[in-house]
This record gives C-alpha cells, sequence and structure tokens, in this order.
C-alpha cells in the first residue's frame, strides 16, 4: 500500500518538542520561571546533556534528562538556556531530543512500513522518479510512502527533516534524479536486513577508503550504477557487484533499518553527507553493506548536480571527525 506525503519545506520545524516537553510540567505552563536549581542538580544536568552532546548512550541519557527535568520540575525555558551556556553542539543536541520526543509521540518504529525520502528542488524530476517508485513489488502487508523534503538548506537537513517525518522502521534515501528499476529491490533489501548487524545498504562503494576519505578512490570498489547523461546518452557499467561489507556506500541510493542522525551540525553542504552516515553505522557496531548486483538496479540522471565549490571544505570536515577510519 502506497501513502504519497507531502511534507512542509525548508527549515526543521520543532513544535512537537516545544509542546511536548512542557508536558512534564504542564501545570506550572510552559514558559514560567524555573525554580531555583541546587548544584548538584546543575552538575547533573550539564552531565546528561553533554552525554547526549557526544552520543554517549544517547537514548539512555535522553531518558534520564527527562527524568530529572520532571523531578527537580524544570522547565522547557530553563532547559534551553541552560543547554545555550554549557553546550558545544547546542544545535545538534536541541535535533537530537526533538527526535527523541518526536519517536516517542509516533511509538516504536513501524517494520511494516518502508520510506522512500528525497531532497527535491526540481519537481519534473520528483514526479518522474515517484512514477518508477510506486510502480515496485512492495512485499503484501507493507505500507509505502514517498516523502519529498523542499527547500532543505543541506542533504543532511534534508535527509534528517525526513527520517524525523516517518515512523517507518525501513527507511530509503535517494536523489531526485534517480530511477528505480528492480522491481523486487525491497523484497531483496529486507532479505539482507534478516541480519540485525547490517544497518545500512547502499548500491555502490568501496571495501576500503582511501585517506582523502574520497570512496572511489578507494580499494575494493564496486559500483555498475547505469548513468543518464542526457535524454539519448546511457552509460552502463559492465561487472558483478558481490554481497560484501564496505566502509562507505554513495548517497545516490541509501537503505537503512536502524534511525541514526543525520550529522546535519557538521555537513552544511552537498557533499561527503553520506561517507558520515556509514562511519556513524559503523561506530555504532553495524555493518555497512552492498547487495550482490548484477546490473544496474537504478538509473542515476546525472546531467541536474550540485555546484562542486563547498565540496573540499566538506572534505576537511570529514577527514578532521572521521580520520582514522572505523
Amino acid at each position: 500500500m502506497w501513502n504519497y506525503q507531502n511534507r512542509p519545506s525548508g527549515r526543521f520545524f520543532y513544535a512537537g518538542f516545544f509542546l511536548h516537553l512542557p508536558k512534564i510540567n504542564r501545570k506550572r505552563g510552559i514558559f514560567m520561571p524555573a525554580v531555583k536549581l541546587g548544584e548538584s542538580v546543575r552538575q547533573e544536568l550539564a552531565r546528561l546533556l553533554r552525554r547526549i552532546e557526544n552520543d554517549i548512550a544517547p537514548q539512555e541519557n535522553i531518558n534520564k534528562l527527562w527524568q530529572l527535568c520532571e523531578q527537580e520540575q524544570i522547565t522547557f525555558e530553563y532547559l534551553q538556556g541552560f543547554m545555550a551556556e554549557c553546550l558545544l553542539k547546542y544545535q545538534y543536541t536541541l535535533e537530537r531530543l526533538a527526535a527523541s520526543v518526536q519517536t516517542a509521540e509516533k511509538g516504536q518504529p513501524d517494520p511494516g512500513k518502508i520510506a522512500f525520502i528525497l531532497c527535491v528542488n526540481d519537481d519534473s524530476m520528483f514526479r518522474e522518479a515517484a512514477l518508477y517508485l510506486q510502480h515496485l513489488n512492495i512485499p503484501a502487508g507493507m505500507e509505502a510512502e514517498i516523502i519529498p523534503v523542499r527547500g532543505a538548506a543541506s542533504m543532511c537537513h534534508g535527509y534528517e527533516q525526513g527520517r524525523q517525518a516517518s515512523n517507518a522502521r525501513y527507511k530509503i534515501y535517494l536523489h531526485q534524479d534517480v530511477l528505480v528499476i528492480r522491481k523486487n529491490i525491497v523484497h531483496e533489501l529486507l532479505s539482507l536486513f534478516q541480519d540485525a548487524q547490517v544497518g545500512l545498504i547502499g548500491l555502490a562503494g568501496c571495501e576500503k577508503l582511501p585517506d582523502s576519505g574520497i570512496w572511489w578512490d578507494g580499494g575494493g570498489v564496486h559500483n555498475v550504477i547505469a548513468h543518464a547523461l542526457d535524454y539519448e546518452h546511457m552509460i552502463a557499467v559492465a561487472g558483478t557487484v558481490p554481497c560484501c561489507e564496505v566502509q562507505a556506500a554513495d548517497g545516490v541510493f541509501l537503505a537503512t533499518q536502524y534511525d541514526i542522525p543525520w550529522r546535519a551540525d557538521w555537513f552544511k553542504g552537498w557533499h561527503f553527507y553520506d561517507i558520515s552516515l556509514c562511519q556513524e553505522y559503523r561506530k555504532k557496531g553495524y555493518k555497512v553493506m552492498l547487495p550482490r548486483q548484477e546490473e544496474s538496479w537504478i538509473i542515476h540522471q546525472t546531467s541536474h548536480t550540485h555546484a562542486q565549490e563547498d565540496y573540499y571544505d566538506q572534505q576537511e570536515i570529514f577527514l578532521q571527525h572521521y580520520y582514522p577510519f572505523c
């Protein structure tokens, strides 16, 4: 069953977070002054927030944070100001808390649901991509939805907005200029995801990232993606991609079965967002895989590309945070 959604464009909207957090203290009102907190409470608050900020058992510490807020009657206004003073990555931590609240409101991820998430700035291309998605074979009993995100400031911001908008366990992030031609691709992805250690699946990538972080210069490069250079010319890559674990997968098509936030706090452009996500999954102990492909599963219409001027800036950010690679 298909569910087509029109999502709000542009920036993140934290209405759910702003409205939900004060529920722990609703009797006192949303913006009433907080009670004076003792030193030990402030220390514990800072300790929990810094753990969340730095991905130290984030969900466990988010739960402890909400318990502390309820116990000490901490308002959102106080918490927001406290975060701004004590955190280096205020925006990232705020987004983590927002995502946690939205997940709680939606309940557990729905294993009977798959979401296709696309950043869109060309409606003609998107409509064609959506048409191909709507003709895929979806397993009986599963629901599929298409989530276009318009006006995104970056790939990470757009994909993170789409991630937070869906309670699907299985999420596929793909470019708006991708036509999925493998009718049973969902079945094949779900088969790989039967291994609980597989967190992310791509269609092209490398087994060993080079020091530059540029995956196509790495070792064990696998790629049979077909490229349509324009309306009349196609490049088809011969060969077979084995089913294998990789260090990096290209962002043209990425499928996940667990939710890990995109690093929108680090990557503000259109490059290295994908290799970053691979490293995030691997840091948490999940495998990044490529399925066996004897021919291309997608057509990538490569005539529309983002500007390259921020490429090396994004590369530097990637290497700063992830080198040496895991």
